[in-house]
């Protein structure tokens, strides 16, 4: 079950639309992605930001309007699917791309957890 918030910022809806597009011109998913953070890093930014407000903080892409994971939520649906593929003989880095294709909230959900969960580090040093 796919998890996303009905109400997305405007920086997810574009950031999400934008790849969209590239995968309907017939890029992958992942390359389509690569392709808009190239083409627009203003945008990209803008989705970074949305996406690391907090676990749950409006930072899944536009979908069926079910309620954001909790921060360990994502974290271990995400760690279960990677196992499962794992364990059906793919390396980690494949089960992680092939991952990140079939469910890009999961994952949108997974690094929005796991980014919220790191500490700020000390800012400028000097």
């Amino acid at each position: 079950m796919s998890n996303v918030n009905p109400n997305p910022p405007a920086a997810i809806l574009a950031f999400n639309q934008a790849v969209a597009r590239k995968v309907k011109a017939g890029l992958k998913r992942a390359a389509a992605v690569s392709a808009v953070v190239a083409e627009d890093p203003g945008l990209h930014q803008e989705y970074l930001k949305a996406v690391n407000q907090g676990p749950g903080a409006g930072a899944r892409s536009a979908g069926k309007g079910l309620r954001p994971l909790a921060g360990s939520e994502a974290i271990a649906q995400w760690d279960r699917a990677i196992e499962a593929k794992v364990s059906a003989g793919r390396s980690k880095a494949k089960a992680a791309r092939e991952l990140v294709e079939e469910n890009p909230d999961l994952h949108t959900a997974y690094l929005a957890a796991v980014n919220s969960a790191r500490k700020p580090r000390g800012g400028y040093r000097r």
